[in-house]
């Protein structure tokens, strides 16, 4: 369980969730719990607190059982309970906030252990959905009963995408698996970057409060080629898709020199324009996570995914979302990515680059103030742009924080360094995780 004492105290996430073996890391399950299994559940609480307790409850706020939940891990993970409730419950916390007050609070989400699994199966999972061309899921449902079970199965999509699905009953013994395929077909005029949802359910025909679901988040990708080029892995050729895009005209940079005689562009990656106050919310721009490309997921509104990067460019827009140390988008981490303007994944124009701790420090120290107000009167016209969380993907601190990167990693920690400013101070961070979405203020070289 964690903390972030940036709101008032409040159940922020609570979820069940299974160890992602290709990345030894923990992910949310598909769906409701389901019964016979060992339950592990990763909380995390919003808000200074001294102590929390955490138990299930039951619809009317009667305690079913207490959990005894780890402090101090991004995980949290009751050990040893006799088996999932088997009613419907909710999770409760209570415990002394900072102050020393007692505090209660009530994680709204119903939870149901259920007789029934549905899950991607990994040979189809994808995070990419190519337009103009059919693209095949195939979920796997097990039937977790003591008896044989029909089911009803049936799938949705954000977009109206979904062209077939088979077989839309299924009957399965008690242990018993099978596998229910949906057919996704774009448009081919359908502009990339478009987020797609489609969850998939099966509900017994004979009790439908017995059923689950899984939800997968895709992004579209148009100018989809056939064309394949071979990358060897273990010895082994594969034939990997390419994805082209058109490219665009080169545009011209709007640079600023600062006061320490440096050149800098005028605006953060991604704005469009030059800050007027320091909440400008069309100077806040693009949020990377370190290393990384201009590949879509420096969006504000891009898609998510839990799936590692196994290589130095994922070749997908989604913000990768991690919850296992050293909390980076990627498996094995490369610290030459964004070191200077021949930096692997350099996101700047041509001729700049992302600049180093140094080249941020001696900026702080240029600044009639080191705080917000002196970041924002700088010829930079620094913004509370906030950023962007690597746990749950969701935005944090807009208007109130601004984060920015730079190229400069902590190798003790396994960390980079950047430019933090709020209200009242503006400092050189030199510990942040690589997989948070920050800003970014590329320097000439």
């Amino acid at each position: 369980m964690s903390a972030q004492a940036n709101s008032s105290l409040d159940i922020y996430t609570f979820d069940f969730v299974e160890l992602f073996e290709p990345v030894r890391a923990y992910r949310p399950i598909a769906g409701q719990p389901v019964v016979n299994a060992t339950p592990i559940v990763q909380s995390h609480l919003i808000g200074p607190y001294q102590t929390a307790d955490f138990r299930f409850v039951d619809e009317f706020g009667a305690t079913i059982q207490s959990l005894a939940l780890t402090k101090g891990d991004p995980y949290a993970a009751f050990d040893e309970f006799a088996g999932m409730p088997d009613v419907p419950f909710r999770v409760a916390v209570s415990g002394i906030d900072a102050a020393g007050k007692h505090y209660e609070r009530l994680y709204p989400t119903l939870f149901r252990a259920q007789t029934v699994k549905v899950s991607l199966d990994d040979a189809t999972a994808i995070d990419s959905l190519p337009t103009g061309a059919t693209t095949t899921l195939r979920f796997k449902v097990k039937n977790l009963s003591d008896s044989t079970a029909e089911f009803h199965m049936n799938a949705v999509d954000s977009k109206s995408f979904i062209k077939r699905t088979a077989p839309n009953e299924l009957t399965l013994a008690s242990g018993e698996s099978a596998f229910f395929e949906v057919d996704l077909l774009p448009a081919k005029d359908v502009e990339s970057n478009i987020d797609v949802s489609l969850t998939v359910t099966a509900t017994s025909t004979s009790n439908t409060d017995v059923t689950n679901s899984a939800t997968v988040e895709l992004l579209t990708v148009s100018n989809y080629s056939k064309t394949f080029f071979p990358v060897v892995l273990s010895g082994k050729f594969f034939l990997i898709p390419s994805l082209k895009s058109n490219l665009a005209p080169v545009a011209a940079v709007n640079t600023v020199t600062s006061l320490t005689g440096r050149v800098w562009m005028d605006r953060n990656l991604g704005a469009s324009r030059v800050a007027t106050s320091m909440t400008d919310e069309q100077a806040y721009g693009d949020l990377y996570q370190w290393g990384r490309g201009k590949d879509g997921h420096e969006k504000r509104t891009s898609g998510t995914t839990t799936t590692l990067s196994s290589t130095d460019t994922p070749g997908h827009g989604n913000f990768i979302k991690t919850s296992s140390e050293p909390y980076d988008w990627i498996i094995s981490q490369n610290d030459n990515l964004w070191q200077g303007v021949s930096g692997i994944n350099n996101p700047c124009p041509a001729g700049f680059r992302v600049p180093t701790a140094d080249e941020w420090q001696e900026e702080i120290d240029s600044w009639n103030s080191k705080d917000a107000v002196g970041a924002f009167a700088s010829p930079l016209k620094i913004t509370l742009a906030g950023e962007r969380n690597f746990i749950g993907g969701e935005l944090n601190d807009v208007n109130d924080w601004g984060d920015y990167w730079a190229s400069t990693v902590n190798g003790f920690r396994d960390e980079s360094y950047s430019m933090s400013v709020i209200d009242s101070n503006a400092w050189l961070n030199n510990s942040w995780y690589r997989g948070v979405g920050c800003s970014v203020r590329c320097i000439k070289d």
